[in-house]
């Protein structure tokens, strides 16, 4: 019922007595969503380990040095009403998908929401009591003696949550308990009792304290919440959930040599270095960015598709002696072009953003013939590659041409394999699910976001209905 497009009310409705005397309730049937997750989760691990050893003895039969995956990666957004519909207000989750280039398999689908975190319990721990002093400033020392400092925002121990939104849970978790106290005992029409009134006293002072903290100490900007019901978990950063996701792929695939294709986001570029570095420096880790014309028309899909079917077949004809995959090599070594933007001044600038514009990095980008998947006028750039063509690499400029053979040759190898297509499809398969979007809040990012009454207000609920989507996508649902 899931994967096939029911809505959750519909679900309880189908789950009901067969009489229909009894139906479902939401959290029995949010319970009966996890139970499936968590059995899919340990079928899928369990799948992996048996597929990483069956890699492995293939590796050590065809005596290879290592096993190198491909992996392709991209994000989604979701934006998600958890709120009244009231205010109807929505929230937007981030979800980092990694899918293998051969296979397609999608081995994450990670969303930036931690689920088991209290934001009540997290900000008393850490700024209420005996470790306030700790996380909030720091002692350094210099020629003048000892001092100390704010701490800077990446330094403290929530640093990897978006910190106005936990404060402002924390706050209304507080709220929420005040206000159910005092219905309570209006609705029962019966005086405040001594306990009640020293567990609502409690409420306020605490909440003062952490709203103290938020306006005054750190500045945030304050977030209205309004009476909702609250639930565990907190957004996490960008940055974070990105890099935990990396991490993730890293260990499940098996052991060896790793290529990331990725889009051109100044997340990754913060990112991508760091999780990777050992195997940067072992030579077991490369790197390339993917932009391609994702306004594209349809009318102009095919037109770029033809131009390269045309050009291509005159290029077989005139190189019989060559295969397919020999003659595609050939052919788009013989056709790329250096990538840069042109300035009104008629100057030139690089093609990527100031994320990329380190001189760590390459600075040649280049433009891709072959329009792999519909992604048509793809630009791609190569920030870390083997060090085999590395450093003749980055002896390039902007608007330089690939002279030595080698190393056009083991370039146009890694552009012509360099696609998102696998994560793009499985994008589309989730956009297509129109109940799982629905329930999330939003119709899709290409026609933009809008308030669905009855979706799916706990991000836990959503992210248990992607795994399940997922591993669906992956081993039941057959593709071509």
């Amino acid at each position: 019922m899931i994967v096939n497009g029911n809505r959750l009310h519909d679900m309880r409705r189908m789950l009901r007595t067969p009489r229909g005397e009894t139906e479902l309730g939401m959290s029995r049937l949010y319970d009966r969503i996890f139970w499936l997750e968590k059995v899919l989760l340990a079928y899928e691990r369990a799948q992996l380990a048996e597929w990483r050893t069956e890699v492995e003895r293939q590796r050590i039969k065809d005596e290879k040095p290592y096993t190198h995956t491909r992996i392709a990666h991209d994000d989604i957004s979701i934006n998600l009403n958890w709120e009244t519909r009231t205010d109807r207000r929505l929230t937007q989750l981030n979800c980092s998908i990694s899918a293998d280039i051969r296979s397609g398999y999608v081995f994450r689908c990670d969303a930036d929401f931690d689920p088991k975190i209290d934001p009540l319990e997290v900000v008393e721990e850490h700024y209420l009591g005996s470790t306030q002093s700790v996380n909030l400033r720091k002692q350094y020392r210099n020629g003048d003696g000892a001092f100390t400092a704010p701490l800077m925002h990446f330094q403290r121990p929530t640093a990897r949550f978006d910190e106005p939104a936990l404060f402002a849970s924390a706050i209304g978790k507080l709220h929420r308990l005040i206000y159910r106290t005092d219905k309570a005992f209006d609705a029962a029409n019966l005086p405040r009792s001594p306990d009640a009134k020293k567990s609502r006293s409690d409420g306020e002072r605490r909440a003062t304290e952490i709203e103290f903290l938020r306006d005054k100490w750190f500045n945030f900007v304050k977030q209205e919440r309004d009476g909702r019901g609250s639930f565990q978990g907190i957004v996490t950063r960008d940055t974070y959930t990105k890099a935990a996701s990396l991490a993730c792929v890293k260990d499940m695939i098996p052991l060896g040599k790793m290529t990331l294709v990725g889009e051109q986001e100044g997340t990754m570029g913060r990112v991508v270095p760091h999780v990777f570095r050992k195997d940067i420096l072992n030579d077991r880790f490369e790197w390339a960015i993917v932009s391609f014309n994702r306004e594209a028309s349809s009318d102009w899909i095919d037109q770029r598709k033809d131009e390269f079917h045309i050009s291509f077949e005159v290029w077989r004809d005139a190189h019989p002696g060559l295969g397919y995959w020999d003659a595609l090599q050939a052919w788009a070594a013989a056709n790329i072009t250096p990538a840069f933007q042109s300035l009104r001044d008629g100057s030139k600038s690089p093609w990527p953003g100031p994320n990329f514009a380190s001189k760590a990095y390459p600075q040649l980008w280049l433009r891709s013939p072959v329009p792999r998947a519909n992604e048509v006028d793809k630009v791609i750039g190569f920030p870390i590659s083997s060090p085999r063509c590395r450093s003749e690499y980055r002896k390039l400029g902007i608007d330089d041409t690939i002279q030595d053979p080698e190393l056009r040759s083991a370039i146009t190898r890694r552009m012509t394999m360099a696609t998102l297509q696998p994560v793009s499809t499985f994008q589309n398969a989730l956009r297509n699910r129109v109940s799982l979007v629905e329930r999330a809040g939003g119709r899709s990012a290409r026609k933009g976001s809008s308030y669905v009454n009855g979706s799916a207000y706990n991000p836990r609920v959503l992210i248990a209905m992607l795994n399940i989507w997922r591993i669906y996508y992956n081993v039941f649902d057959w593709r071509t």
